[in-house]
């Protein structure tokens, strides 16, 4: 049995150039589920986010940071996505940004 290489399927996150690209930076007391859910919301809308990664920041009180940049969405889709992320509990604060310009502070 030889095993032949797999057909190459068009990857998902490599879009034209012309797509923007958005950043979700988000703000939440540390919670197990969070990070799950953030991604879940990506995941729904059959998107793969182009990156995401997470971090225990905080002095005093811990916090989890997730930032997570994904391209193909509409201006209404992702405010729509920033929207969402910031109703969860432990969510502090959301920040979207537009190919590097702050668009939607939730």
């Amino acid at each position: 049995m030889s095993l032949q290489p797999a057909e190459s399927s068009p990857d998902p996150t490599s879009l034209t150039p012309m797509a923007p690209a958005y950043r979700f930076r988000v703000r939440a007391a540390v919670d197990p589920s969070v990070l799950s859910r953030v991604v879940e919301l990506f995941a729904l809308r059959d998107l793969v986010p182009h990156g995401v990664s997470s971090r225990l920041d905080g002095r005093r009180e811990p916090e989890l940071r997730i930032d997570v940049e994904v391209r193909g969405l509409a201006d209404h889709e992702a405010e729509h996505i920033a929207r969402r992320i910031d109703q969860f509990m432990p969510v502090i604060s959301v920040l979207l940004e537009r190919d590097g310009a702050v668009r939607v502070s939730a």
